[in-house]
């Protein structure tokens, strides 16, 4: 869910001045042309800003009627509009911004908003080259062509809901946790928005997304398994899998459930489980259940202790105390 002021831990600027914000702008994406409309003199602007490596998470309101229009950039973008009303121009293009639709600007385009005194929108903003190549691990074909989306996405397909339902809910993670999470967990998060940004919009490679990925070999399979089993406390990266074991993404993704009944991520939580098990099971004085799951890659503490309670029948407090109970003995 997304909490009524997103973001606000990250804050870039509050200001009512034109300038101010014409600057901040410019430091997150572009310099904009601005013009406030209906006579008005000044803004009313709240502007937070979250920053993976590759990816940005904005919230912006303007408290003004106003008309912006950004030159071309070096990333993709999508709105995702929470309240009010707006209007996006790409070309000969529009479309109207609300709460029930979205819109999806690639790299290289220059455009133009419209946007009521009310509108406020979330922003994803999305690194040119960095989304190339995780296309390319994807599909294991090169990029030639430059990426280009669909600038209004079709929100009934699933894909499109994943989308939009992912970033909600990292959107609200982030801005309900209480200190920043660790940096395993947000290289995940950065690399989970990635790939449904690439199946949640249409663009000119969605046909390799869509068509039937080859087969691979088994020994690919296990060479997968090795990579996550010697790299299970980093990030797992798709560009990683695909380097260590020369087949693209989707192909893996498809031989690794058939042959193991769970997809490659769902093997790094199956590992990593187990590395939570084995330290609640040898525990410290100082050892806690929230530093096991944040060492091990879980930064939901409840997911964790169903996860592991699924996973080995007894809840990480159980054997956290038991582990504490053998290491006093020991002494």
């Amino acid at each position: 869910m997304i909490p009524a002021r997103p973001l606000d831990r990250f804050p870039i600027i509050r200001t009512r001045s034109v300038e101010q914000m014409r600057a901040a702008l410019a430091r997150v994406y572009v310099r904009p042309l601005l013009e406030l409309k209906n006579r008005v003199s000044a803004l009313d602007v709240l502007f937070n800003n979250f920053q993976f490596q590759h990816v940005g998470l904005s919230y912006i309101k303007y408290g003004a009627a106003i008309h912006l229009g950004f030159s071309e950039t070096n990333f993709f973008s999508q709105r995702f509009p929470i309240h009010g009303k707006g209007e996006i121009i790409i070309g000969k293009n529009s479309a109207i911004l609300t709460s029930d639709n979205s819109a999806t600007i690639s790299s290289n385009v220059s455009y133009k908003t419209n946007y009521d005194a009310d509108y406020e929108h979330l922003v994803m903003r999305l690194d040119s080259k960095a989304l190339t190549k995780k296309l390319a691990a994807i599909t294991g074909q090169p990029i030639g062509k430059d990426l280009a989306m669909n600038p209004v996405p079709d929100l009934a397909r699933p894909e499109a809901q994943s989308l939009r339902n992912i970033f909600a809910f990292l959107v609200g993670e982030i801005s309900n946790a209480a200190t920043l999470l660790p940096p395993l967990m947000l290289a995940e998060m950065e690399q989970a928005l990635m790939v449904a940004f690439l199946c949640g919009n249409q663009h000119n490679y969605s046909h390799l997304l869509e068509q039937p990925p080859p087969s691979v070999a088994p020994w690919q399979v296990r060479r997968a398994e090795d990579y996550i089993a010697a790299n299970w406390d980093q990030p797992i990266r798709l560009e990683d899998i695909v380097t260590a074991t020369g087949v693209s993404a989707r192909s893996l993704f498809r031989t690794f459930r058939q042959n193991r009944g769970c997809s490659p991520m769902a093997f790094v939580k199956q590992v990593r489980l187990r590395h939570a098990q084995q330290l609640l099971q040898s525990a410290q004085t100082t050892t806690t259940v929230t530093r096991v799951a944040f060492a091990c890659g879980f930064d939901d503490l409840g997911r964790f202790s169903k996860d592991y309670l699924r996973a080995f029948g007894e809840l990480p407090s159980a054997a956290l105390h038991r582990g504490k109970g053998a290491a006093s003995s020991q002494h």
